[in-house]
């Protein structure tokens, strides 16, 4: 005898177990064989998935406002296959909705609720149902600016029911509110894993114990008889192994994206839930929110609470309509009409979005948050205030943002780095490549001067210096246009030395000679109107570190100071007034192009 039957009889007469192998591999499958066992088997396997990276994501999960997309992101980024097993969890959860979802129509379509089966047929109910809310609870803890946005509005229907609606609405987001924070995490998270995984794992239970004892009570004619192994075991591992294609399809193809971190200053317009639940989303923006006329309460009630309400009380009656002569065909027919509907309204709410530019365009901006908190994450790391603050201090996003709020309304910002803003009739000089040799030029340029670019759209169009340009440049031809050109040139040059800006400092260092003819020709054509570094009439704006950061942030805060423009500053607000001297140092390092790139090889 081997050391390995050795072995094998030494383990089977302490615990038994090659015994209770061939006992239940022989035992004959109550019922008889059927796909049915298998695709039960397959929810089941869902759930040990589930389980087994759920545990692994929970040891790396930290359920807080600072933490949440934080350890997301370490899962995602930083550990070790972290994406696949994140991918993994979320797509079996989603595969698992749906296969419930066919797993209870089918049940309709053989009428496998009919005694003694009703229990077994609301348990699969229910089991459909616990699904939809893990994912729904399980959607907010990647804390990312979907999620949030997505939840918040959900939450706020609960305010939609009358009495209870605002107390509801506080025990979910666990606090006061109005916004949801650290609290509502941790009770989203404590429902995903502690309660409903829990009620899950005890509803399948209970779903395959009352179906084995309606089969033994039912003593319906058995299906074609056979042991569970083979037979029934290779159906079972088939039927899994087609999930965890699917699942894996879907991990293959997008994995799950992280987007940028919640931010509730930054309400994300284009959030949308999963797509089980796009159906009651078409419909409930198909229903005005306007109030139902002397009752106080809004339409939407309807498609978020009463008509999903009614479509689980009808699958809930099946058992007692099929009792009706015609009972079974209305069940299908309730099936059909609720399945289709639903599947015609995720459909429209899918096309919908495919033709909205706005909802395309708030989408691609997302993306690009999201893709900058990750270079911003791993180039710089995570400060102690969280991810959310690497982007409130980062001038590529934030900069911009602000910007936009408060700048592209006069200036367009083409031309340059970073988001362009640009306008059909701008009042005020584009603000793209700022600082640079090419944007200072066109200072000097008789006709960019006057473009809608520059002073174009300005009181200033036929100010002094578009005159002093013109004269400079009047009735010059030949080689002395040729001359006045690269005197232009020059002092271009050496104003764009004064910005200093950190993307042309290794060209603008091959041209010294020519900056400092520059600031000498400066002196002798401009400095009449402009002070530069202690010399000059300050009749015009101050020239000293012209497009430096210091420069900007000045003009930004007060253009109204006699630095600057003085009483004849044209509509540009004092932002000092209405900004903090941190929103506008962002705004003046977007305009600079001032911000942290990763290297190239990244």
């Amino acid at each position: 005898m081997g050391f390995w039957q050795r072995a094998a009889d030494w383990l089977e007469e302490r615990t038994g177990l090659r015994t209770a192998y061939y006992t239940c591999s022989r035992r004959a499958v109550l019922g008889g064989l059927c796909w049915g066992n298998a695709v039960r088997a397959a929810i089941l396997f869902g759930l040990i998935v589930q389980a087994v990276t759920g545990l692994v994501l929970w040891m790396h999960y930290s359920p807080s406002a600072q933490t949440a997309w934080e350890s997301v992101y370490y899962i995602q980024y930083e550990l070790p296959g972290g994406w696949l097993l994140r991918a993994i969890h979320h797509y079996t959860a989603q595969v698992l909705v749906g296969l419930l979802a066919l797993y209870v129509a089918g049940m309709v379509l053989l009428a496998e609720y009919r005694w003694p089966r009703e229990l077994v047929f609301w348990t699969a109910i229910l089991l459909f149902l616990c699904s939809m809310a893990l994912c729904l609870t399980g959607d907010l803890l990647s804390w990312d600016r979907n999620a949030f946005s997505a939840t918040t509005v959900r939450v706020r229907f609960l305010t939609l029911l009358p009495v209870i609606g605002q107390t509801l609405f506080k025990v979910a987001i666990g606090g006061p509110g109005p916004d949801l924070g650290s609290l509502t995490l941790t009770r989203f998270f404590a429902l995903h894993v502690g309660v409903l995984a829990v009620v899950f794992a005890v509803l399948l239970w209970a779903h395959l114990a009352l179906l084995r004892r309606a089969r033994i009570v039912g003593n319906v004619p058995p299906l074609p008889a056979g042991p569970y192994w083979p037979a029934q075991a290779v159906r079972n591992a088939a039927a899994c192994l087609l999930m965890m294609a699917v699942v894996l399809a879907f991990v293959g193809r997008s994995g799950v994206p992280l987007g940028s971190p919640a931010d509730p200053t930054n309400f994300y317009d284009a959030a949308r839930p999963e797509w089980s639940l796009r159906g009651v989303y078409g419909l409930s923006e198909m229903i005005p929110g306007s109030g139902i006329f002397g009752t106080g309460l809004s339409w939407k009630i309807f498609p978020i609470f009463i008509i999903p309400g009614l479509i689980v009380l009808a699958f809930l009656a099946m058992p007692f309509i099929d009792r009706w002569r015609w009972g079974y065909y209305a069940n299908v027919g309730i099936l059909v009409v609720i399945g289709g509907g639903l599947a015609v309204l995720t459909l429209l709410s899918y096309q919908s979005d495919a033709k909205d530019p706005m909802y395309q365009a708030a989408v691609a901006e997302e993306q690009q948050l999201a893709h900058r908190t990750v270079q911003l994450a791993k180039g710089l790391g995570i400060p102690p205030a969280g991810a959310l603050s690497l982007l409130k201090n980062d001038p590529k996003t934030e900069g911009a943002r602000l910007f936009g709020q408060h700048c592209a309304s006069c200036h367009a910002h083409v031309g340059g780095l970073g988001k362009e803003f640009r306008l059909e009739k701008p009042t005020a000089p584009n603000l793209g490549g700022f600082g640079t040799p090419q944007q200072v030029r066109g200072w000097l340029d008789p006709e960019r001067i006057q473009s809608p670019e520059y002073f174009g759209g300005t009181a200033f169009k036929n100010g002094a210096m578009v005159q002093t340009i013109k004269e400079l440049f009047a009735d010059l031809e030949g080689d002395e246009l040729k001359e006045m050109q690269e005197h232009m040139d020059s002092i271009a040059l050496m104003l764009a030395a004064e910005a200093n800006l950190p993307h042309q400092q290794a060209a603008l260092q091959q041209q010294k000679d020519r900056i400092e003819q520059g600031r000498k020709l400066f002196y002798q054509n401009c400095a009449s109107c402009h002070r530069f570094h202690g010399k000059g009439t300050p009749s015009g704006p101050e020239l000293t570190g012209y497009g430096s950061l210091q420069w900007l942030v000045e003009i930004t805060a007060n253009p109204a100071s006699p630095k600057f423009y003085g009483s004849r500053n044209d509509r540009m607000p004092i932002f000092e007034k209405e900004l903090s001297p941190q929103q506008i140092e962002l705004i003046a390092r977007f305009i600079r192009a001032e911000w942290y790139e990763p290297p190239k090889s990244e």
